[in-house]
């Protein structure tokens, strides 16, 4: 009797196991850091056939939002478990949860060391305020880490009950100060002895984005020579149609990505300076945003030479 009862206990546990590996897709995570707090952002998709959800966050957090395609979701809070109820949908949804905790960093004498133990398979995205020095990095079990812009962010992929161990410490204001003076002077050192070597690089970099410019066209001219049935009014309402169904995506963004993605729909191919002037952000917030929607395939920045451009990414370039 016993081991009949362990066998359906095993066959359940099993069968929620694989619906957990199908039911998400895509497991995204993002930490920002703000002195002792952390601001926890997940991202994924659910199959539309999933009707109940349960996410294991970490302990102590405070849920800002949790909202899906269709806006917010009803959940319960307990021990550490979010528990989502969610209806039938004809597509898959994506999943937005926001969440701020006290229990991943802790002060020690001369150093913060932030602790994230990961609960989902998935690729994870920590990003470190801009006044730190890094002392160490290091995963258990050892992780391949990818760093970028000085250690402004940390990415890798994780295992789920893999953990990552961040080890820094912040600038002082005088340090900050003196390595600010040193920065502009070696950049105005660098100015003077490469002003004759600017121009050609410029040339060089309007020379690609030209080019760039003639492929777009290119492919504007294929894609209306394939649909020679369209006329022109059938291809602004397509457009007009398309351009509804990204801004209803947009609900599911805070503010300042919002703003960030309805100008690139409205000006794809925007250069990354435009959007700085035209939000007031500044470079190293902007930066960190436009990291947050590349990493959900919002948006797409595309490199040429020393410029950025910025188009809509795949989840909203074609939406269904």
């Amino acid at each position: 009797m016993k081991i009949k009862l362990s066998l359906i206990l095993l066959t359940v546990f099993t069968l929620l196991l694989v619906q957990f590996t199908y039911a998400q897709t895509d497991f995204r995570t993002s930490v920002d850091i703000e002195e002792l707090n952390s601001y926890v952002d997940y991202s994924f998709k659910l199959e539309s056939s999933i009707n109940e959800f349960n996410l294991e966050i970490p302990k102590s957090s405070q849920i800002i939002y949790l909202r899906d395609d269709y806006g917010d979701i009803n959940y319960k809070l307990e021990n550490d478990t979010i528990s989502m109820d969610l209806f039938d949908s004809d597509k898959d949804r994506l999943i937005l949860i926001k969440l701020k905790t006290k229990t991943l960093i802790s002060k020690k004498d001369n150093y913060y060391e932030l602790i994230f133990e990961s609960k989902n398979d998935g690729k994870v995205t920590i990003n470190l305020p801009d006044n730190v020095i890094v002392n160490s990095i290091e995963t258990n079990p050892k992780t391949e880490i990818k760093t970028y812009d000085e250690f402004s962010y940390v990415d890798f992929d994780t295992k789920q009950g893999d953990i990552l161990i961040i080890k820094y410490k912040t600038f002082s204001s005088a340090s900050y100060w003196i390595y600010l003076v040193m920065i502009l002077f070696v950049l105005i050192l660098i100015f003077f002895i490469n002003r004759k070597l600017k121009s050609k690089v410029k040339q060089k970099v309007k020379n690609k984005s030209d080019n760039e410019i003639n492929i777009e066209n290119s492919h504007s001219n294929m894609n209306q020579n394939i649909n020679p049935n369209l006329d022109n009014a059938d291809i602004e309402i397509n457009s007009k149609i398309n351009k509804e169904k990204i801004l209803k995506t947009l609900n599911i963004l805070n503010e300042k990505e919002k703003n960030i993605v309805e100008y690139v729909l409205n000006h794809e191919g925007c250069l990354q300076s435009d959007v700085q002037k035209e939000t007031g952000y500044t470079k190293s917030n902007l930066t960190k945003i436009i990291h947050k929607l590349e990493f959900r395939a919002l948006i797409k920045k595309k490199n040429l030479g020393k410029i950025n451009r910025l188009y809509l990414g795949e989840k909203i370039k074609t939406p269904k």
